[in-house]
């Protein structure tokens, strides 16, 4: 949620909220378990410049341990997290992980929740179609009446792809962590984006995070925080995909890919020789290639300066993010 938002006397058209009548299970009690988040993150944090200091969106409690699953882009850096219910309680909470291959992050409430976890679904399977309930922090006034409208690969510029995400329409103002609830009341998905492209044809929506991808990394990321595996090759670029042509878009300024001399407008012609037509693609050949530390070898089109090869040393992303920090 943007502060606007958060801010405003915002709501849901009626029309467009779910009514009790509309399920088997409690409404309300389901609901009360998507809380709303505030990250307050240092001036000086990588992605500060990016993400902003001060984060607002939402996140949903997961146990009753109190702890909170969200889109990671909320939490990355944050020094602490608040976290407040539908009853407007407030509580502080402590960043678990930023898990960056799925995108998912995870908070710990440091006192107990007055709230009812909800319950872990299957988004297998749900299918295009299907209704889902899309729910932001504040009950029902704050929750759409959304449906599935595909499921399919995304890949973002951000060196960042998922072999498949849930996209719902319509556009739910507040998607950053909310709750996808199907409708048994499970959890089937966490929001994520704001989409131009979420059905077969160009149409505004969200992008999502499917819940099976949290369940394959949920022991890790609480007790390593982190996947459990070993670190992909992460460069630090920002990329974008147009017509088949993949061009350097932006760099983060203390990156790999910046230090070994990219140039924005570049075009990637290949990496370790492997010619590359598409953004997925070109993130496949990276991650393929071995773990954070190799080197990748990218042959790019540069203006008036024709095919230049570019050996850049990979690392972890986490290297340069500042670690959780533990209010508890």
């Amino acid at each position: 949620m943007n502060k606007d938002l958060e801010d405003s006397e915002w709501q849901v058209p009626s029309q467009a909220q779910p009514k009790d009548s509309d399920v088997s299970f409690n409404l309300d009690e389901v609901l009360d378990s998507v809380v709303l988040l505030r990250s307050d993150v240092p001036e000086d944090a990588l992605t500060a410049q990016i993400l902003g200091t001060e984060r607002v969106g939402n996140g949903v409690v997961i146990d009753h341990t109190g702890l909170i699953l969200t889109a990671g882009y909320l939490i990355a850096e944050a020094s602490i997290v608040w976290i407040t219910l539908n009853d407007g309680y407030t509580i502080p909470g402590d960043v678990v992980c930023y898990e960056h291959e799925t995108g998912f992050g995870l908070v710990q409430a440091l006192g107990k929740l007055n709230t009812i976890p909800i319950k872990l679904g299957n988004s297998t399977l749900i299918e295009s179609g299907d209704p889902i309930i899309f729910a932001a922090a504040g009950g029902k006034k704050h929750t759409m009446l959304s449906s599935l409208s595909s499921k399919r690969p995304f890949v973002g510029s951000w060196e960042y792809a998922l072999e498949e995400a849930l996209f719902t329409v319509p556009v739910h103002p507040n998607w950053a962590g909310a709750g996808l609830i199907d409708i048994n009341g499970n959890l089937i998905g966490i929001g994520s984006l704001f989409v131009q492209d979420a059905g077969p044809k160009e149409i505004d929506g969200n992008m999502s995070i499917p819940i099976n991808l949290f369940k394959s990394v949920i022991k890790p990321m609480r007790e390593m925080s982190s996947n459990g595996k070993p670190p992909r090759p992460w460069l630090g670029l920002y990329v974008s995909d147009n017509n088949d042509v993949i061009s350097v878009a932006g760099m983060v300024s203390q990156g790999p890919a910046a230090k070994a001399g990219f140039k924005v407008n570049d075009q990637i012609l290949s990496v370790n020789s492997k010619e590359v037509t598409d953004l997925h693609l070109f993130y496949k050949t990276i991650w393929s290639s071995g773990d954070a530390g190799e080197i990748i070898s990218i042959k790019v089109q540069r203006e008036n300066k024709g095919e230049i090869l570019i050996d850049v040393k990979s690392i972890d992303r986490q290297e340069l993010l500042r670690k959780p920090k533990l209010n508890s």
